[in-house]
């Protein structure tokens, strides 16, 4: 019976997936082409969901707790979550925790909602890209999901809200390779500096396997390149060569120890510089720690 239930499981996750794909992936697509050429009644329906994307759409708790329950991650062989600082627990302001690597999907991110009730008191914050997206943008949207462009973010600090982002971002996703272990965040140091503005705890956390859920094709300097005019720049397939990642991953993600920083109303560049070294160091270490345990590969190599 346990293999029964988990057989359906998986078959239930899968489903799932490619529904999620469908509409957020197609629905950009197909909605354009039948906004162009569809029948007036469809233009109708199609332009009133752009305008509830775009005026009205604001997150749905209701639409999260359906979303847990389909337990999407289920589709991996495994997936988990380990804290190497129990006390984030109980944290319940200014705390920021940076999630890496981005990956094609972000699955390690999406799967840090349904292992601890606590973080339902973080805004995640992700591309406006991924948010204006036409008609697939709403499931975004509903998800709780807010951009991390820097007014929104001061904006959220301000009020010391809990936050999660991905520093790394599309450049990251662009680097990202099935062999080997990269993170992009040398030049990333924006999060450090709003981190001293309003003294937060920045807690580093890495997803183990995230980068082998897809086989990646990537010419770095080509598709960086194209990061910088909003395009991304990676090619993946699976082992199913379509969009539905490899399901024999191990996805773990590790929340690493967290480094409180000062407040600093006017950081200078040097104390950003300071402090950004140590969270490097800091995420380097917790990767040196799990790797063995949980599958990284040899060294982080950082971009």
């Amino acid at each position: 019976m346990a293999n029964l239930n988990f057989y359906i499981g998986k078959l239930f996750s899968t489903v799932a997936n490619i529904c999620l794909f469908l509409i957020y992936i197609i629905s950009p697509l197909a909605g354009t082409y039948y906004l162009i050429f569809g029948s007036l009644t469809t233009q109708i329906i199609l332009i009133s969901l752009l305008a509830y994307q775009y005026f009205f759409c604001t997150k749905n708790e209701t639409f999260i707790r359906f979303v847990r329950k389909l337990d999407l991650m289920n589709f991996f062989d495994e997936y988990g979550l380990e804290l190497d600082d129990q006390s984030l627990k109980d944290r319940r302001e200014n705390t920021l925790i940076c999630h890496h690597p981005h990956g094609v999907m972000t699955y390690g991110m999406a799967a840090l909602s349904p292992q601890l009730e606590f973080f339902d008191s973080y805004v995640y914050l992700g591309s406006r890209m991924i948010l204006v997206l036409p008609w697939g943008g709403i499931i975004m949207i509903l998800r709780g999901i807010q951009g991390v462009d820097p007014e929104n973010f001061k904006r959220l600090m301000k009020k010391k809200q809990n936050v999660i982002i991905i520093p790394g971002g599309f450049e990251e996703a662009t680097i990202t390779n099935h062999e080997e272990d990269r993170v992009f965040i040398k030049e990333r140091k924006g999060f450090i500096k709003y981190a001293l503005q309003y003294g937060y705890k920045v807690y580093p956390s890495y997803c183990f396997n995230e980068n082998k859920t897809y086989f990646y094709f990537t010419w770095i300097k080509f598709g960086l390149l194209m990061n910088k005019i909003k395009i991304p720049g990676v090619i993946f397939m699976s082992k199913f060569l379509n969009f539905l990642p490899n399901e024999n991953c191990r996805l773990i993600t590790v929340i690493g120890e967290g480094i409180q920083l000062p407040l600093k109303e006017s950081p200078t560049k040097e104390e950003v510089n300071h402090y950004h070294e140590i969270y490097v160091q800091n995420l380097v270490s917790l990767f040196d720690k799990y790797k063995g345990k949980y599958g990284g590969s040899r060294t982080l190599k950082i971009y």
